[in-house]
């Protein structure tokens, strides 16, 4: 079983191999060098304005602290949705974020649910 800086690791890994590059703007890797899928720990940290160390170390679970506003940053960069945002607060925090990525998550109903409770009638 992982423990949470191992998980924090892995989550953060495996959404950096998810980003191209060049989709945000950098050149396509071409000739020697970094031959893995997806983004560096350096182009993260580039695009949060951290140093590299920073970010790495954060990656590896030794940031005590991280402030929320780091956290939604990262989740930005990284493109996560608001359940991997939660996940990232409790590996990274020890618990959920304090309020949803999104102001209006939880308020739209899939289409297929509205007409179902709209088909209820009399007392459900």
């Amino acid at each position: 079983m992982l423990n949470q800086k191992e998980a924090l690791q892995r989550l953060l890994q495996w959404k950096r191999g998810q980003i191209d590059p060049v989709s945000l703007g950098w050149p396509k890797r071409v000739g020697r060098g970094r031959r893995s899928s997806g983004l560096s720990q350096a182009q993260v940290a580039q695009a949060l304005f951290v140093t590299e160390r920073t970010y790495a170390e954060f990656e590896r679970g030794n940031t005590s602290q991280p402030s929320t506003e780091f956290l939604d940053n990262v989740a930005k960069v990284l493109k996560m949705d608001e359940r991997e945002r939660n996940v990232l607060y409790v590996y990274a925090l020890g618990y959920e974020p304090p309020f949803p990525m999104d102001p209006c998550a939880g308020t739209n109903v899939d289409p297929a649910w509205q007409i179902a409770v709209n088909g209820i009638s009399g007392q459900p």
